[in-house]
């Protein structure tokens, strides 16, 4: 939740830089097989910047000997990898990334942002001080960055494609949840919960989702039952599934909802399955219950 409203808080300055740009947020690329993540990449005709955003709060110190970043807090001190060393690398493999595909070589650029408005960074005998900034002086430091670069490597046209290359090779983490949780599906309960007032299960009734707790009503409370699905088990599912995981009596009720919300169909016949297809942000509430971010 910290590292989600650092990037975030990235937004509003990012949207002030007054020069020609594309910006791409929590790209994961790989590279000969392995894979880099960078939270934010600016891409300008002259320069692309990598920027990590960090959330977090306290007094900030950087080790040269052990290579750690250390944060003062409350009296106590807490030790964690240095961003900029990953950042670096971050770099490295993009650098080596756009060269195996041929792309122009423009100059990359890094950064770590600290996003959190109670840091406190002590940067003075760090040698790579220049790469660590405080969120307020971002922009600043872009326009720094900017005026070092005087000559475009590539048209707008051209940056557009590079971005397009860059977004479509992005390759998402595959995480198994319940591997993870050390869970079994057994133990995952079935049936559609009310948005109203959490009950589950919801029971269908004339084309609609019917709560017997609340009397709540709903033709699409169904939808959060397919992403609870796509997180925890899979992006396709057949007729029969979709009928276990929702408790409908009905098959064809099943096959209704499933071609209504046209989703790619993979297969034919017995074997036929449906492709979910859910972005990021169709999953905030995960991320933030109240639905907003503070």
């Amino acid at each position: 939740m910290s590292g989600y409203k650092g990037e975030l808080k990235l937004d509003y300055p990012l949207s002030r830089v007054h020069f020609p740009n594309h910006i791409l947020h929590s790209i994961r690329l790989r590279n000969h097989g392995s894979p880099f993540q960078m939270d934010s990449l600016l891409l300008t005709p002259r320069f692309l910047l990598i920027i990590e955003a960090k959330n977090t709060p306290g007094k900030i110190y950087f080790s040269t000997q052990n290579d750690k970043m250390e944060r003062e807090l409350d009296g106590e001190i807490s030790k964690y990898d240095n961003p900029v060393t990953q950042v670096e690398e971050q770099k490295y493999q993009l650098e080596h990334w756009c060269s195996n595909r041929n792309l122009p070589p423009i100059p990359i650029e890094h950064l770590v942002v600290f996003t959190n408005k109670n840091v406190d960074l002590q940067l003075n005998d760090f040698p790579s001080r220049d790469r660590g900034v405080e969120l307020f002086s971002l922009n600043k430091k872009i326009r720094e960055l900017s005026s070092q670069y005087s000559h475009s490597l590539t048209s707008m046209h051209g940056l557009k494609s590079i971005g397009h290359q860059i977004a479509h090779s992005h390759s998402p983490k595959k995480v198994d949840l319940i591997k993870e949780l050390g869970l079994s599906k057994n133990e995952i309960k079935k049936g559609v919960i009310c948005p109203s007032c959490n009950y589950l299960h919801m029971y269908y009734q004339k084309r609609k989702w019917s709560c017997p707790r609340c009397s709540y009503r709903s033709a699409s409370a169904y939808i959060e039952t397919l992403k609870d699905y796509y997180i925890l088990e899979s992006d396709k599912i057949n007729t029969s599934t979709f009928q276990k995981i929702t408790k409908l009596t009905a098959r064809h009720h099943a096959y209704y909802y499933l071609n209504k919300l046209n989703l790619s169909v993979i297969g034919g016949g017995r074997s036929q399955k449906y492709k979910l297809e859910f972005k990021g942000e169709d999953f905030n509430y995960l991320i933030a219950p109240s639905h907003s971010l503070p």
